[in-house]
C-alpha cells in the first residue's frame, strides 16, 4: 500500500466528475497543480496490485488517451494469467556455446535465452524460430475502442513500449515480459501495441503472448492469446499455455570457470616483478623479453 499515492489520487478523484459508467478525462497538467506529483509517476500502474485504493473503489482503470491526458475507464483494465501447466524440461541445445547469454538480469535476457534456445517456437507452435525485430517505446498512431459501451478516442502522443516483437513471416508475435512470478497484467500494454501495428500492417496476422521468468527456479512461462473484437479492450482469447526449464549444459560464466581452476602457486620463475611504480610497469616487457622475471 502506497499511503502518499492513495492520497495524490483522493485528491484528483475527489475534483473529477464520474457519471456512471462514462469515461472522465484528466490532463497530466491537471495531475500536476492538484497533487504537486509527476504524473507519469501518478500514471504507473502495471499490476492490479498497483492500483491505487481511490481508482479500485471507484471501479476505474487508467488509460492514456494522448500525450497529455488519462481517461478513467469504468470496468477491468487488468487480466489474471491463467494456470500453467508444470513447467517440462527444454535443452539449451546449439546455444549452449554462447557464453554470454547468460550474462546479465532482466526482461531482454529472458527473452534473448528463450528465443536462443527455441522456446519462443515451442511455446507458440511456431514452425521455425522467429526473428526478433521490434523492441522498445513508440508512439501510436491515433484509433478509437469500445470500453463496455462506450467509445474512446486515442489521440496522438501515446506511446507504448514492447518488449519484444517476432516475425515469423506470416505473423508478428508481439510479447510482454516479466521477471518474478506476476498474478495478471495491465492490458493497454498488449492492446495499444496491438492496435498501432494492426493500423500500420493491416495484412499481418497478429499474435499476443506473455513471458514471466522466475529466476529463483528458472522456469520460464509462455501464455498466448488472440485478440477476438479487435476494436474491444481486453476481448482476448487463451490459445496456449506452456512453461519449461532449461537443462544440459548451460554456458558458463567467468566466475565458474574460475571456480573449476584449483589455486597454486605460481613457480619462482614465472613469478611477475612487483608493479607498486609506473617505472617499474614499464620495465615488465623488456625484462621479460631478457628471460628476467624479477630485478632489484
Amino acid at each position: 500500500m502506497n499511503r502518499d499515492l492513495d492520497r495524490a489520487w483522493g485528491t484528483i478523484l475527489s475534483r473529477v466528475a464520474l457519471e456512471g459508467d462514462r469515461p472522465a478525462l484528466v490532463t497530466a497538467r491537471e495531475m500536476k497543480e492538484w497533487t504537486g506529483r509527476e504524473p507519469r509517476l501518478l500514471a504507473k500502474m502495471d499490476a492490479r496490485a498497483d492500483v491505487p485504493a481511490p481508482l479500485r473503489d471507484a471501479g476505474r482503470f487508467l488509460f492514456p488517451v494522448s500525450g497529455d491526458a488519462y481517461a478513467l475507464l469504468a470496468g477491468e483494465g487488468y487480466r489474471d494469467l491463467e494456470p500453467s501447466p508444470d513447467p517440462l524440461p527444454h535443452s539449451w541445445g546449439a546455444a549452449a556455446r554462447y557464453r554470454t547469454l547468460d550474462l546479465g538480469t532482466g526482461e531482454s535476457r529472458a527473452l534473448d535465452t528463450a528465443l536462443h534456445t527455441g522456446m519462443i517456437e515451442r511455446a507458440f507452435g511456431l514452425r521455425e524460430r522467429p526473428a526478433l525485430t521490434l523492441r522498445g517505446r513508440r508512439f501510436a498512431p491515433p484509433f478509437s475502442f469500445l470500453a463496455g459501451p462506450h467509445r474512446v478516442e486515442v489521440g496522438r502522443g501515446v506511446q507504448f513500449e514492447i518488449d519484444a516483437g517476432f516475425d515469423s513471416g506470416d505473423s508478428l508475435l508481439l510479447l510482454e515480459a516479466k521477471v518474478g512470478q506476476p498474478e495478471d497484467f495491465w492490458i493497454r500494454q498488449l492492446f495499444v501495441p496491438f492496435r498501432a501495428w494492426r493500423a500500420w500492417l493491416p495484412d499481418l496476422p497478429l499474435r499476443l503472448g506473455f513471458l514471466a521468468f522466475h529466476d529463483a527456479t528458472g522456469e520460464y512461462r509462455f501464455w498466448s492469446w488472440r485478440q477476438g473484437d479487435p476494436d474491444r479492450h481486453g476481448d482476448l482469447a487463451l490459445e496456449s499455455a506452456a512453461a519449461f526449464v532449461l537443462s544440459g549444459d548451460a554456458p558458463l560464466l567467468l566466475g565458474e570457470i574460475l571456480a573449476r581452476v584449483p589455486p597454486r602457486a605460481l613457480p619462482r620463475e614465472l613469478e611477475l616483478p612487483q608493479a607498486d611504480r609506473v617505472e617499474r610497469v614499464l620495465e615488465v616487457p623488456s625484462r621479460l623479453a631478457a628471460g628476467c622475471a624479477d630485478g632489484p
